[in-house]
């Protein structure tokens, strides 16, 4: 199997929306078990971390400047050990990871920062859609959204 290439091309407009923004540029969509690995249950944030991974270097590439593959499961779990995030044990473990560590691991190994934006409820979900699509409207990379 691998990553599905722009995938947001072949999926519809959702019916009654009025306002449709999508990512600008090339990426990979990973989703579970894309490199053989079992990750159903736990794995949605680090597939969200290497989608966003391979926009960044789709960028990078189309600048002509040299770019890092995106990292395996194993080496976010690496990286985030190494940056003191994580203790030893997190390494081969089927923890998942969230937003926050998703934004150290991109500005660590493609020093692009991040930024989140803490939504308590529905409600505060809501009154960041206006920043939302400014982001798609000026920036258009991928956004990670995290709900528990």
């Amino acid at each position: 199997m691998t990553a599905v290439r722009n995938v947001h091309l072949e999926v519809p407009n959702p019916v009654g929306c009025f306002t449709v923004s999508v990512v600008n540029g090339d990426y990979c969509y990973f989703y579970y078990g894309v490199d053989g690995v079992d990750d159903k249950g736990w794995g949605c944030g680090y597939r969200t971390l290497q989608t966003m991974c391979s926009w960044i270097r789709f960028q990078l590439e189309a600048l002509k400047r040299a770019a890092k593959p995106e990292p395996t499961i194993r080496q976010v779990q690496e990286m985030l050990v190494e940056m003191g995030d994580k203790p030893s044990s997190f390494i081969g473990s089927r923890e998942w990871i969230g937003t926050y560590e998703v934004s150290i691991c991109i500005d660590e190994a493609y020093k692009v920062p991040c930024k989140i934006l803490h939504c308590r409820n529905k409600e505060e979900v809501k009154a960041e859609i206006p920043a939302l699509l400014e982001h798609y409207r000026l920036i258009r990379c991928p956004a990670m959204i995290g709900w528990y």
